[in-house]
């Protein structure tokens, strides 16, 4: 059981994530994490799957392509 997060929760939250479940999703906007073409910028979800790695939670990928208007960068 768990939820989507785009960046580790901090302090309170920390704990009261880990307490209420045992997975994370990530979501990868391909609009911020390619910004530009070729230049692919993986910072913000790294830090979320380093955290959840590291508290021992599941970590699930996806969707990777959302094909809806709006979620395409600009390039």
């Amino acid at each position: 059981f768990g939820a989507r997060l785009t960046a580790p929760p901090e302090g309170e939250a920390d704990a009261a994530y880990r307490a209420a479940f045992n997975a994370v999703r990530v979501v990868p906007d391909w609009a911020a994490v390619e910004p530009d073409e070729a230049r692919c910028h993986w910072g913000p979800l790294d830090r979320v799957v380093d955290w959840a790695a590291g508290a021992g939670l599941h970590v699930t990928v996806g969707p990777l392509a959302d094909l809806t208007a709006g979620s395409f960068p600009p390039w």
